[in-house]
């Protein structure tokens, strides 16, 4: 059994480096190409700034929220969720990162709310990470009955239960799971981009090129290069041997079950080394600080708030107000900058304060009322290090 199975990931690891050459070199043969997305390597907080931009897109002459509207509208007829209809959308908030939510539209108005989370990557969800975002919408005063959550994911994978804690029974007819893949692709190509006014060409040139890079990501675009790869598979895996279309199925079936397997087990090695790697990057942050800047004192796993801090460093402001710059992980590595809980809640308002420079400056692009951060990918240790290197010296000296 051991024996069969190794031969089979051989096999198959084998494959896998045959696929990447053959890649490379059908990519070799294509006209020259370029799409901006593609080449700017767009990560998670990307794609929802980018679906951000396209819901606050307003009608100049009817005052409509178009685009809103249509993906409702696509959900309804799509979707079979016929409870979306209910949601109008007048005076609506439409932010990014904000509370942490990935996508969030609050109508003043109405008092309904939207709660998108974005998962294009695969991310895992985090602890009851649904079940967090409808409290923080409850907390601003929206009932729950007009609270709706549209899970945003790469083929249509379905939230953890864990994510939902108690919220999932409640939420059947208000939760929507639209794929990346299928539904983004499928309305933006036949509700929005089809509707573009001629003289709106920065949104047309934009919808094109998102549409084109979502079609290359999840590779839809049916091109020579793609029917090539497919005749490799054919050959491979001899699928052209056998008549059966369901025998053919199956065998693939059985070749994909086998490679999760194996991403399975590189994904877990990975953790392994990422949980390593998390714990040896306190002390190289420290000794890097430490060179420059020997007067500043390394905290690691500071309280503060309902968090544990990896990496933090104490200042204190002209009114002589204790606050953290620091580095933290939830799903998601961040830089943040906030004020030490002990501090009176309207003290700690980051909009009052001096802090509040770095996000006008667009150094932490983020914010709630008492924190304001910039989030990272998982394994960006690199990129929220260099953000947390520019805090320190706005902090040091402003």
């Amino acid at each position: 059994m051991y024996d069969a199975v190794m031969n089979e990931f051989n096999e198959l690891f084998s494959f896998s480096k045959t696929f990447q050459e053959r890649m490379k070199e059908e990519k070799c043969k294509q006209p020259y190409h370029i799409n901006l997305m593609e080449e700017l390597h767009p990560n998670e907080n990307a794609h929802s700034r980018i679906l951000c931009k396209l819901l606050q897109y307003k009608n100049p002459v009817t005052g409509e929220y178009e685009i809103i509207n249509s993906i409702l509208h696509y959900i309804c007829k799509h979707k079979r969720l016929y409870s979306f209809e209910k949601i109008e959308i007048k005076q609506p908030i439409i932010t990014q990162e904000t509370a942490r939510i990935d996508l969030w539209i609050r109508d003043l108005s109405t008092r309904q709310a939207i709660i998108f989370e974005n998962k294009i990557n695969n991310a895992q969800d985090q602890q009851a990470q649904i079940a967090r975002y409808i409290e923080r919408t409850r907390a601003e005063n929206f009932r729950e009955e007009n609270i709706f959550v549209v899970y945003l994911s790469p083929n249509g994978k379905e939230p953890e239960d864990q994510s939902w804690r108690d919220y999932k029974e409640n939420f059947s007819d208000r939760y929507c799971n639209f794929s990346f893949c299928i539904d983004i692709l499928q309305w933006l190509k036949e509700d929005v981009y089809p509707n573009i006014r001629q003289k709106d060409v920065c949104l047309q040139s934009a919808i094109a090129q998102y549409i084109e890079y979502l079609e290359i990501k999840f590779q839809l675009k049916n091109s020579e290069l793609y029917m090539n790869i497919k005749k490799l598979i054919d050959s491979h895996f001899e699928l052209n041997k056998i008549d059966n279309t369901q025998e053919r199925m199956d065998v693939l079936q059985e070749k994909i079950d086998n490679m999760n397997e194996i991403l399975q087990s590189m994904q877990s090695l990975k953790e392994e080394l990422w949980e390593k790697r998390l714990k040896e990057l306190p002390d190289e942050w420290q000794k890097k600080v430490k060179q420059r800047y020997p007067d500043l004192e390394c905290v690691e796993n500071v309280t503060n708030m309902d968090s544990q801090w990896r990496f933090a460093i104490p200042f204190e402001d002209v009114n002589e107000r204790k606050y953290y710059v620091l580095i933290g992980f939830d799903g998601r590595l961040y830089c943040q900058v906030e004020y030490d809980s002990n501090i009176l809640e309207e003290q700690r308002k980051i909009a009052n304060s001096e802090l509040y420079k770095m996000k006008e400056e667009g150094i932490l692009p983020d914010q709630n009322e008492v924190q304001i951060w910039h989030y990272f990918g998982k394994d960006d240790f690199e990129g929220v290090f260099n953000c947390f290197w520019e805090v320190l010296e706005w902090c040091k000296n402003d």
